[in-house]
């Protein structure tokens, strides 16, 4: 992904007006997190609505979750999750994959995929 000269480039991905934001969770991260809702507030002229702005972890202490979710005040999310009916989590179990798609498939394009 690239963008225009003195713009940084997004590390995050868009999808039907949504975006996914990846960071370590290290106080560096939580900050840049921080600050992307007032920046894409200035450059667009809409708001993000804070209160739908989720964050979740597969594997992080309670303690460490509670800190992260008083510093961006964002609710939590329980792992593994979808989005847009494609699962996001870490791993490899390809089983679960394909039949989560095959459940929200329309029945004509299973072939295509499976």
């Amino acid at each position: 992904m690239a963008s225009p000269c003195l713009f940084p480039t997004p590390s995050h991905a868009f999808y039907a007006g949504d975006i996914l934001v990846f960071c370590r969770g290290n106080t560096t991260g939580l900050m840049v997190v921080m600050s992307l809702p007032t920046k894409y507030g200035d450059v667009s002229s809409q708001l993000i609505n804070l209160e739908k702005c989720r964050f979740c972890s597969s594997s992080m202490p309670a303690t460490r979750v509670a800190q992260i979710r008083a510093i961006l005040e964002f609710s939590v999310d329980r792992v593994p999750l979808s989005y847009l009916c494609v699962p996001l989590f870490k791993g490899q179990d390809i089983c679960m994959v394909c039949w989560i798609l095959r459940q929200n498939l329309p029945l004509g394009r299973v072939h295509y995929f499976l």
